[in-house]
């Protein structure tokens, strides 16, 4: 009891917690589109390397 933080540490400022649940969401959101847009970035790289006949040079034309 005697080393208890008082009861104003142990919460968000009152009428702030929907403002904080609201910013938090919106971090989230960030964090999954930037995370999705990475991986299909990576995803397209990946398949523009390994497309089948994308690396070969045009045969020569023979006569």
């Amino acid at each position: 009891m005697i080393l208890r933080p008082g009861s104003d540490h142990l919460g968000p400022p009152s009428g702030r917690y929907e403002a904080i649940r609201r910013a938090a969401a919106r971090r989230r959101l960030l964090r999954a589109a930037a995370g999705a847009g990475l991986t299909c970035a990576v995803a397209a790289l990946t398949a523009v390397l390994l497309a089948p006949g994308a690396s070969e040079a045009p045969a020569a034309a023979r006569s």
